[in-house]
């Protein structure tokens, strides 16, 4: 955490330096259930919705899925703005996966308490949701009580939370994808070209390269590199300095990634 702390204050002294920007997606609701078969036979055109289309098409792909329920919204212990997280039922390991949402709230709300800071605003988003996964985007907002330290601007937050219902586990996305070179390639174009846009050079903002950022995202709890996925869209999240946007993200169509889901 005081890495990402040092990293923003370093971010402050770049702003200026380069211009800052962010992708922004609409991202449609699920309504149908993400595992390689099914996404496979859909894009075969062999659903009930009959899609005969090649992915190069941009159709939108759905599937059938049977969603947990989200009974209530529950109130982050002691959140200064009462805060809240979906508690949901009428899944396996209910119980298992409703700790791993209130523990991530938990800890989005107290990983700040090192630092005189205040939430400006922070919410959530079910990005995916069916009988195998869910995953979860947190967004909001930060600023620094003290208009100098740690930084004297608002940050951003993003932190996605994907958990595999049938083991009631977070997924890490060597085990929700496999990392191969066309993966690699396709995340490094799509990177290079938004730097490019932006008048940065990829290596000098990942100089170790682009897999090796990517491999963070094996860790469950780095925030550095992070991941969530809708029925359309497969998305990384990129922890960059606040003079680049606080965040990249990366979107990729889900038809480019299925081939390569666990």
């Amino acid at each position: 955490m005081r890495k990402r702390m040092a990293l923003l204050f370093l971010g402050s002294l770049l702003v200026g330096c380069f211009a800052s920007e962010e992708i922004v997606t609409e991202r449609p609701m699920i309504e149908k259930p993400l595992n390689e078969t099914n996404l496979q036979e859909n894009l075969k055109g062999n659903s009930e919705e009959n899609i005969t289309s090649s992915p190069s098409e941009n159709e939108t792909k759905k599937i059938d899925a049977n969603k947990p329920k989200v009974e209530k919204e529950q109130i982050i212990e002691n959140s200064k703005n009462n805060h809240s997280y979906p508690v949901l039922t009428e899944i396996i390991n209910e119980e298992a996966v409703n700790q791993l949402i209130k523990n991530k709230a938990l800890k989005l709300e107290e990983q700040y308490e090192d630092f005189d800071l205040v939430f400006l605003d922070l919410n959530y988003e079910i990005m995916f949701q069916n009988s195998e996964y869910l995953s979860i985007l947190f967004k909001g907002e930060v600023k620094s009580q003290n208009e100098t330290y740690p930084f004297p601007y608002p940050i951003e937050i993003k932190e996605s939370l994907n958990i595999k219902l049938d083991q009631g586990q977070l997924i890490p996305l060597n085990q929700f994808l496999t990392i191969d070179d066309s993966f690699l390639n396709q995340v490094t174009s799509h990177l290079t070209e938004h730097f490019k846009e932006m008048g940065v050079e990829l290596e000098d903002v990942m100089p170790l390269g682009v897999a090796h950022e990517i491999e963070k995202a094996n860790d469950v709890n780095n925030a550095d590199v992070q991941f969530y996925f809708t029925s359309e869209e497969f998305t990384l999240i990129f922890s960059v300095i606040h003079a680049l946007g606080d965040f990249i993200e990366i979107q990729l169509p889900m038809h480019e990634v299925i081939t390569t889901i666990n």
